[in-house]
């Protein structure tokens, strides 16, 4: 193993936390000998080797901090093709066959890939979960991978559950809050932020940039507001960073879907002389200065993949109240970690996440406001925390169990195995109704993306009929396009489309049938489409994207009752 690719959308100079671990594990492979390759996979850029400055001078988001040292060593390659917004791994396959990559090494959500085949070199997701159980997308995504790092272990346990025979190992991230060269003052930092000295301050550190809510602010404020009604001496640190300020592409997105604090303050009556809010993205060394001067932090998520948040708070001695939900409460040394109300099935990502107990927050709250009454359990717990933090998350411990994982870690899964056993057919068809999307040979229903064998994929309504050898010919002189509308006769003898709605470009979206290569239609069986809308919306969204043609005869033929 020499040629690893770290593989993710997060940028080592951005200042998220996957950027930064990706920067830490790239330093410590770099000095161990290994050459490090880069591909970020936002960007489609041509298929060689680019410079670091390149790449930083491209970047249309936040820059946090160019490691120009570690930076220099790191070979940044390109060659990503999306289609649909969507990453390929045949497409990445090529990518690592080029740059002789012995392995690939992810850290990031892996929703927006489409697997036509298994990956070329050893395959290792350091997978951040969200979900208890693990939602059905990222179980059908990590089972292509060679060996899967657990953020907590909660998460081992649940994926060691989900793929005995896979190697999984729990590893966190590093978390090493750096040495400053000044000491940090408490006083001085509240009077930095105009937040009263003496006040019992609880800091909320959070990103508000998703349409889930997924940090659950609306709970969190509750909780506070609660609390701050039983003691007068209560104030909040809100700091937050919304869409619009990750991304210059992202700064006129409109604000509807996105959790609105002001608006929902107003409506819960919110003690605004009791709050000092940030929307804003301040440096480390600010965020570290900050949750210094608090008494506790707030984390009250409905979900985590693991929550650095939680880890910086109890390493500078700052007790923490968490929602008991994964990593959260896994990693809840000094402090309460409230059990959630509930778990809920969140429709926009599929999954099951949990709804923190508000009230149970303001309790936990209310007695870590009192752990000055006892002052040796309270530095035995904090000392456990921090000793405990230290020892597992440490650059040194976290990066040498990730080198062995590395070299431990077998290739299970050979390439090319489903794209071979998938050209050993020319064409499937499919028949699509209201109870969902069948193959005609077999009358199987389709559920699973592995089940399509084939180049190419024809969707038909239950009353056509055609002929499927004169069909796969017509695919072999068509085999420039990835999408082949096919014209048919209706029961009246009418052509469906007929030249006239052709040359305006209006298709009847129902009443078109189509092949289209097989990874699409994988691609949007993932994506678990009702079946009413199957066949409609992958013709609509797809025929602007891809290469089209129309076949010049009609090669269906609507039964007549």
């Amino acid at each position: 193993m020499k040629n690893i690719c770290i593989t993710s959308t997060a940028q080592p100079w951005f200042f998220g936390p996957y950027a930064k671990q990706l920067s830490l594990v790239s330093k410590y492979l770099i000095s161990k000998n290994y050459e490090v390759y880069y591909l970020l996979l936002d960007r489609e850029v041509e298929k060689k080797e680019h410079t670091y400055m390149e790449m930083v001078k491209s970047t249309t988001g936040r820059i946090d901090d160019v490691d120009d040292e570690l930076l220099k060593d790191i070979h940044f390659i390109g060659g990503v093709e999306k289609k649909m917004g969507k990453i390929f791994i045949s497409n990445l396959n090529d990518i690592y066959n080029y740059f002789n990559i012995d392995t690939a090494f992810f850290l990031m959500d892996l929703c927006n890939f489409v697997f036509d085949d298994y990956f070329l070199p050893k395959a290792i997701s350091w997978f951040p979960n969200h979900f208890n159980p693990i939602n059905n997308s990222d179980s059908y995504s990590l089972k292509y991978f060679d060996g899967i790092l657990s953020l907590s272990p909660t998460d081992t346990k649940i994926l060691r559950k989900k793929f005995p025979d896979k190697k999984i190992v729990h590893i966190p991230h590093i978390i090493e809050v750096p040495k400053t060269e000044r000491k940090r003052n408490k006083k001085m930092i509240r009077e930095k932020y105009e937040i009263p000295e003496d006040c019992f301050l609880v800091f909320i550190n959070v990103g508000n940039y998703d349409k889930q809510n997924r940090k659950s602010l609306d709970t969190s404020l509750t909780a506070f507001k609660d609390f701050s009604e039983k003691n007068p001496k209560a104030f909040l640190l809100l700091h937050t960073y919304d869409v619009r300020l990750i991304d210059v592409n992202n700064k006129f997105t409109p604000k509807s879907g996105f959790f609105e604090i002001d608006d929902y303050m107003n409506y819960i009556d919110f003690p605004l002389d009791k709050v000092k809010m940030i929307n804003d993205i301040v440096s480390y060394e600010e965020i570290l200065d900050m949750t210094f001067a608090s008494d506790v932090l707030l984390q009250g998520s409905k979900s985590e993949g693991f929550g650095v948040p939680i880890i910086e708070a109890q390493l500078l001695g700052v007790p923490v109240v968490t929602n008991n939900f994964g990593a959260m409460g896994d990693f809840t040394y000094y402090g309460i970690s409230v059990p959630p109300l509930c778990n809920t099935y969140e429709t926009n990502v599929n999954g099951i996440w949990s709804i923190p107990d508000s009230k149970g927050i303001s309790a936990a709250l209310n007695e870590i406001s009192k752990y000055d009454e006892n002052m040796e359990l309270k530095e035995k717990n904090k000392l456990y925390g921090i000793n405990k933090i230290k020892e597992t998350m440490n650059y040194k411990a976290v990066c040498n169990n990730i080198e062995q994982f590395l070299l431990n870690c077998n290739k299970i899964h050979k390439p090319n195995n489903l794209l071979n056993k998938r050209n050993k057919k020319k064409l499937e068809i499919f028949v699509c109704n209201n109870k969902g999307i069948f193959n005609s040979s077999t009358s199987n229903k389709i559920i699973n993306p592995d089940q399509i064998n084939s180049k190419w994929v024809m969707i038909v309504n239950e009353d056509m009929m055609y002929t499927k050898k004169s069909i796969e010919r017509l695919i072999e002189q068509n085999e420039n396009y990835e999408l082949i509308i096919c014209p048919f006769i209706d029961k009246n003898g009418n052509r469906i489309p007929n030249q006239l709605q052709l040359l305006q470009k209006q298709l009847d979206i129902e009443k078109t049938h189509y092949i289209i290569r097989s990874e699409y239609m994988k691609l949007f069986i993932k994506e678990n489409l009702l079946p009413q809308y199957f066949r409609g919306f992958m013709l609509q969204y797809t025929q602007f994207r891809i290469p089209v043609t129309v076949l010049n005869k009609p090669v269906l033929i609507q039964k007549k009752h």
